[in-house]
């Protein structure tokens, strides 16, 4: 019985199950992009350097690889632990001769996969499609990299806290408003504060660096800001070893609820009494 529940047989069979997101995931990575940087090849008539553009639509700041991270990330943690709104998956997963936590693994790890793996193979395409055209230099590498760096770490803040609102709540509506709530706090927060201030300031001006400078500070509070101040802000490689930091905490957390979640949550609006 040990054998046949093996990790990566259990990983394979949970794929299986997951092969709509996979699809999509192979969808919104390998369609989009590749043709875009294609057709800028394809009307580049040396006029400009198209080379900072190129390294822009691989980079941290691409529209579309944030919203596919976004998105992607809650999807992929509906798609892996959505079973949990359901009695009768819970009863069947949770019957079979597997621990829980090796149950977690299995399903956190296949996510990652199934929005990494899609988004290497879409950067290789790119690549050698830039390289046949002889416009693959040293800049292009680097955006690239800084790009897959801060997009995963940001995949792995959402991720892991998407599962852990689906952990908590029994049914699909009430984890749409529970993770919203986890990624509005920090910006309900930041609209009162400065809110507050016209009200009691007289002198108060909404120019400066204030604001950006209050979301950075409050990224604590909301996990997902971790990832938006990364883009958007550059704050440098401390913040990505505090985010590395903080998915590791999030996923032992995570993890603890998983394993205390009692069975009989599935279906009711929170799992746990106590909540």
């Amino acid at each position: 019985m040990t054998s046949k529940n093996s990790f990566f047989k259990l990983m394979k069979e949970d794929l299986r199950q997951q092969l709509w997101c996979i699809v999509l995931s192979c969808i919104v990575f390998l369609l989009p992009l590749p043709i875009y940087v294609g057709m800028m090849l394809s009307n580049d008539h040396g006029v400009f350097d198209i080379t900072r553009e190129l390294a822009g639509t691989m980079g941290r700041e691409n529209f579309w690889l944030i919203m596919v991270t976004v998105f992607g990330a809650l999807i992929c943690a509906v798609s892996g632990f959505g079973y949990l709104f359901s009695k009768k998956k819970v009863d069947f997963f949770h019957s079979l001769p597997v621990k829980r936590e090796r149950l977690f693994a299995v399903r956190y790890l296949n996510g990652v996969l199934i929005y990494l793996v899609p988004y290497l193979v879409m950067l290789l395409i790119n690549v050698v499609i830039i390289a046949v055209n002889g416009k693959m230099k040293t800049v292009i590498w680097t955006e690239l990299l800084d790009g897959l760096v801060v997009h995963l770490l940001g995949f792995l803040v959402l991720y892991t806290v998407f599962i852990l609102c689906v952990t908590m709540v029994g049914n699909i509506v009430v984890f749409f408003a529970v993770s919203g709530w986890m990624l509005s706090i920090t910006l309900v927060a930041l609209l009162l504060y400065t809110w507050f201030e016209e009200q009691f300031f007289d002198t108060y001006s909404f120019m400066g660096d204030a604001f950006a400078e209050r979301i950075y500070s409050l990224r604590f509070l909301c996990p997902g800001y971790f990832y938006f101040v990364e883009v958007f802000e550059t704050r440098g490689d401390t913040l990505l070893w505090q985010q590395l930091l903080y998915v590791i905490v999030l996923i032992v957390i995570a993890l603890v609820v998983y394993r205390i979640r009692p069975s009989e949550g599935a279906g009711k609006a929170i799992a746990f009494p106590v909540l």
